[in-house]
């Protein structure tokens, strides 16, 4: 038994491996600087919830990451919208709050230069064909009754996940997991619970490995 699981553990550390070299030699030509220093930062990420979630998020399925502040969600986001614009697809970042959405616009700036990233919000839009875009819930739910399917988004971040129960407002999280079925859906708190359901719909819903 011990030394099946030891065969497991060796398989799974060869096909994070394998799926991030894949993803380097797709990024550097898009963005050398990017690339080495996203592969900087893995190489010291302990193992853990981070780089598994790192491998799923370059490999495409959906996430719901449920941590403590400070333990990594934000590298997780990272790479998956690193992963969309390696691949051509665009990423949005939501958030509840305008403050939210422009502090995220701005590091985004920092991360990827200011002609990939765009922003709109009730009442500002800012280079919206970007590859990356940060926005309000709001936005992206009105964009996903709109289209559909047809929503020109590859990757949807949603922050602040938890903001899903919420009487009000919640339905600008909800609506974007049942229209958009064909987008890869990161899902970000520091507070949700069991999530076994909601993965297992998720599951369901789009054939894609939550």
């Amino acid at each position: 038994l011990k030394r099946h699981r030891s065969e497991d553990r060796v398989r799974q550390a060869r096909r994070h491996d394998d799926a991030l070299s894949r993803f380097y030699a797709v990024l550097l030509p898009v963005d050398r600087e990017i690339a080495l220093a996203l592969k900087h930062v893995n190489e010291r990420v302990a193992v853990g919830f981070v780089r598994a979630d790192l491998l799923a998020a370059v490999e495409g399925e959906h996430l719901i990451v449920s941590t403590p502040t400070g333990s990594g969600k934000s590298m997780v986001a990272l790479a998956a919208i690193f992963t969309a614009l390696a691949e051509g697809r665009t990423a949005y970042y939501t958030a509840p709050l305008k403050a939210l959405v422009s502090e995220k616009f701005f590091e985004l700036i920092a991360t990827f230069g200011a002609h990939n990233v765009g922003m709109i919000t009730g009442d500002t839009s800012i280079n919206a064909s970007a590859p990356i875009v940060c926005a309000t819930a709001e936005i992206v739910a009105n964009m996903a009754l709109r289209q559909g399917e047809d929503a020109d988004i590859g990757v949807l971040v949603a922050d602040e996940f938890h903001f899903y129960g919420d009487p009000q407002r919640g339905w600008a999280w909800q609506v974007p997991l049942l229209e958009l079925t064909s987008t890869q859906h990161v899902l970000l708190s520091a507070t949700l619970g069991d999530t076994a359901f909601l993965a297992e719909d998720m599951k369901r819903r789009t054939g894609c490995s939550v």
